[in-house]
């Protein structure tokens, strides 16, 4: 598991965000929110304990299609930070801080057995590539010096005691 912080995305070209927007700048605006099924729900939750809710103007199942939607409009939306630079570097996008506070986001990978591991019992042994996929979650969405080499040579956090082969519950 990771831990996250959530930014705001705009337009480089933006005509009224800036980098620390108010409050009120915030919700004057139209957003691009990700549809609740992502569970990337603490952002309007944390408005509605303030008594506010964003006005959306457009629902997306994903992040994938943010920053060129965003780029391309006067639209606000919000992302974890672990992805901010890959996002801006997509598009002419930039982050701001949001105004008021929103509790961390918690990254997890589920592992889901194959139909090959569920006919074993739901045993399942990491891949060939040498790096299980914990690892590479981690690598891609933290610099590894953030989290702890594990015992396989990647940064999923998992101690030495790590067994290649795992008994799913």
């Amino acid at each position: 598991m990771v831990d996250d912080v959530y930014c705001g995305i705009r337009s480089a070209t933006h005509p009224r965000i800036a980098k620390r927007p108010t409050l009120e700048d915030f919700l004057a605006e139209r957003h691009i929110a990700v549809e609740a099924l992502a569970e990337h729900t603490n952002v309007d939750e944390s408005l509605d304990s303030l008594g506010h809710t964003r006005d959306i103007a457009l629902r997306i199942s994903h992040f994938g299609a943010l920053p060129g939607l965003v780029a391309q409009t006067s639209y606000l939306s919000i992302i974890p930070t672990s992805v901010a630079p890959e996002m801006c570097s997509q598009a002419n996008i930039e982050t701001f801080e949001l105004p008021f506070a929103v509790p961390e986001l918690q990254v997890s990978l589920h592992h889901l057995p194959t139909r090959a591991a569920r006919s074993r019992g739901g045993v399942v042994s990491r891949r060939s590539s040498g790096r299980c996929a914990t690892g590479r979650f981690a690598d891609t969405t933290r610099t590894s010096s953030r989290l702890p080499r594990c015992g396989h040579g990647c940064a999923c956090g998992v101690t030495r005691n790590f067994s290649p082969v795992a008994r799913l519950t």
